[in-house]
């Protein structure tokens, strides 16, 4: 790959390696069976991709998204960019506009809060189909996908896939996690 590597993901879809380089470029690796069995597998670059956003000093949070889809976000930015490999389409999820309140401890009254701060990680739960972002200021957003919708549906576009959830703020300060998952 010929840089330092931030994260090495499977995807499995293809059973090929996704490599994540520290400057925010992934080189998807795939297999080749050598001659001889005896002899180990060799890996060609399928495909090389450069994350948006992923300039200076930012740190990169990465991690699949579902079938084909990876979803990667950093602390410098609200946003949660998702690549879905398989058709080179990608599409941004907004943290900064899903529906948050609060609770006032005093009143009892609901009051918005913004999301200024950046994404300190993002993980996938497949099962549920959730796809979850944490802010460095604590705020948690979920998207869920909406059962039945696939990049090969054809109808919607892939960012009306994601359903935005109520999000909630964690009392703990988020700070970034160093790979991915």
């Amino acid at each position: 790959v010929g840089e330092s590597l931030l994260s090495l993901l499977y995807y499995s879809e293809r059973q090929q390696l996704v490599a994540v380089t520290n400057s925010g470029s992934a080189v998807i690796l795939g297999s080749r069976d050598t001659a001889a069995r005896q002899q180990a597998t060799e890996w060609d670059v399928v495909m090389k991709v450069k994350f948006a956003g992923t300039g200076g000093a930012a740190k990169l949070q990465i991690c699949w998204a579902g079938p084909h889809t990876l979803a990667t976000a950093t602390d410098k930015d609200s946003t949660v960019r998702l690549l879905q490999l398989d058709t080179d389409d990608n599409y941004v999820l907004d943290v900064s506009r899903t529906d948050f309140t609060k609770a006032d401890s005093d009143s009892g009254a609901r009051t918005s809060v913004s999301a200024a701060a950046g994404i300190a990680a993002v993980a996938y739960e497949p099962r549920q189909q959730a796809l979850a972002a944490a802010t460095s200021a604590g705020r948690v957003c979920i998207f869920k996908r909406i059962q039945g919708s696939t990049q090969d549906d054809g109808g919607a576009e892939p960012a009306k896939q994601w359903e935005p959830q109520q999000s909630f703020q964690v009392i703990l300060r988020l700070l970034p996690l160093n790979g991915g998952c």
